[in-house]
């Protein structure tokens, strides 16, 4: 993975109660097998053009994406990531070769 500089103007999603987990990593190389426990900064980024889901929510860490939320997830959230500007900040937990992320609920 390289690393890129994150846009310092992306806003913070608060911590929440909700573990959403990150999916489809298998097709971006399986990153967390690689890494150990850890919290690491991320990003989730809209992508209301993608074919397959128009509610798609990438997941980025170092400026590389390494996953989805799931669509079930991504239908829920991305209003609250459309109306952040599509884009934020997050904190990705990784362990055991998953990576989750602590979101509020849904409005």
């Amino acid at each position: 993975m390289f690393f890129k500089k994150r846009a310092p103007s992306l806003p913070r999603i608060r911590e929440g109660s909700s573990h959403v987990i990150v999916v489809g990593d298998e097709y971006f190389g399986n990153p967390f097998t690689r890494m150990k426990t850890a919290e690491v900064p991320g990003e989730l980024r809209r992508e209301p053009a993608n074919r397959h889901d128009r509610n798609a929510i990438a997941v980025h860490l170092n400026g590389s994406q390494v996953g989805y939320l799931s669509a079930a997830r991504a239908a829920k959230y991305a209003p609250m990531l459309d109306a952040l500007g599509g884009a934020a900040l997050v904190t990705l937990r990784i362990s055991q070769g998953e990576a989750w992320v602590k979101l509020p609920s849904p409005k």
